[in-house]
């Protein structure tokens, strides 16, 4: 038998062909082929299907690999009808098997300028302003994924626009919550550039991990499905796991906490006030790639107008105020001058000029020995 469980399938395949074609009589055919299936198929029940689960939640084996060896266990059974009764149980796996990769979070440059389009965010009067203390999901900007049966999944919502509802048993949720990590990471890290928030990635992180080990560990363990949405599952806690201690830090002291929260809540407000801004202005026509461009336009104007404003105030204004400060300090001093002596003394000097014109209008003008006409030299 092979240690690598991915290349069981293979292995089962080649000793089936070449039985069927070395055999010709049906009867001893089928004799061998009931032998085999019985002991492959106590083989993949307690060995081959076990590691095939873990290293699939661990997102190292991809899923047709794990669809064709259930497929062919199911045919064992039906070929022996006695539903595996009397093989082994199930190996528990409670290590890790394969080397876990983190994932690839850079965003390509064909996305979207707005990777929060197709998520469906909360209103942030209602998550910033909800204590983490009472209910850490309703915290956070994007919703946590729901299962329809805690106890039984077979189906989650997520909130995103184009893929609402995903099967856990199918195809059609493989590595579904991979794709939700991505694109919330990726949401959260455009909303933390514009709202200047940095501790939201932090925050949804610790979120979503502690309800993964709530929710999703609990089913690795499962003897009766394989769940495909769950794919790479532990990718995500490496990853998650390799951004360092921060995120445990983050959250020890609950004042810090608050902090956040208290401006988070500031943000939210200011973001609520942008939007606004942002739907009465006239570049929202045709193009919505330029909402980030016309945030980025107002951010980089309102920080030119606070730097202008401050230079105006103090070299134009101040001096201003300062000469005219001076300016009412001088006719005060004036006015003091020119208003401030006492009646009588306006009268005495009066009654002086009077008496000096009187006595200078009875002097001639013009002396006694002068003529009207000037008399010129004779030559």
């Amino acid at each position: 038998m092979p240690k690598n469980a991915a290349l069981i399938y293979p292995y089962i395949r080649i000793c089936l062909e070449t039985t069927k074609e070395q055999l010709n009589h049906e009867l001893t055919r089928m004799a061998i082929f009931k032998v085999m299936a019985d002991i492959f198929g106590g083989y993949q029940q307690a060995y081959s299907l076990p590691l095939l689960k873990t290293i699939s939640y661990e997102g190292n084996v991809d899923y047709r690999t794990v669809e064709n060896c259930l497929r062919m266990q199911n045919e064992f059974k039906d070929l022996l009808n006695t539903n595996g009764l009397g093989w082994s149980p199930p190996l528990a796996i409670n290590t890790v098997v394969t080397h876990v990769k983190q994932l690839n979070l850079t965003s390509s440059d064909g996305e979207d300028i707005n990777p929060c389009a197709n998520i469906y965010l909360r209103d942030p009067r209602t998550y910033a302003s909800e204590p983490r203390s009472t209910n850490q999901e309703r915290s956070m900007p994007i919703p946590m994924p729901i299962f329809d049966d805690n106890i039984h999944p077979n189906a989650v919502a997520i909130p995103f626009r184009d893929w609402k509802f995903r099967s856990l048993t199918t195809e059609n949720g493989y590595r579904v919550l991979v794709d939700y990590y991505r694109g919330s990471v990726h949401c959260l890290k455009w909303l933390s550039q514009d709202w200047y928030d940095n501790s939201l990635t932090a925050d949804f992180d610790h979120t979503f991990r502690d309800w993964i080990e709530k929710n999703v560990v609990p089913h690795f363990q499962s003897s009766e499905k394989w769940y495909p949405a769950f794919s790479g599952v532990q990718s995500i806690l490496m990853t998650i796991q390799s951004k360092g201690n921060s995120i445990d830090n983050h959250f020890k002291v609950d004042q810090q906490y608050a902090s956040t929260q208290k401006h988070r809540h500031n943000i939210a407000a200011k973001a609520e006030k942008k939007v606004l801004i942002w739907q009465n202005s006239p570049t929202k026509k045709a193009n919505p790639n330029t909402a980030r461009i016309w945030d980025r336009v107002m951010s980089r104007v309102n920080i030119v107008t606070y730097f202008t404003t401050a230079l105006l105030f103090m070299f134009f204004i101040i001096p201003i105020l300062i000469v005219g400060y001076k300016n009412i300090m001088v006719l005060k001093d004036l006015y003091s001058r020119l208003y401030t002596r006492k009646p009588e003394s306006f009268k005495q000097i009066t009654a002086a000029d009077v008496k000096y014109e009187n006595e200078t209008s009875t002097i001639s003008p013009t002396p006694k020995n002068m003529n009207n006409t000037d008399e010129l030299p004779n030559e």
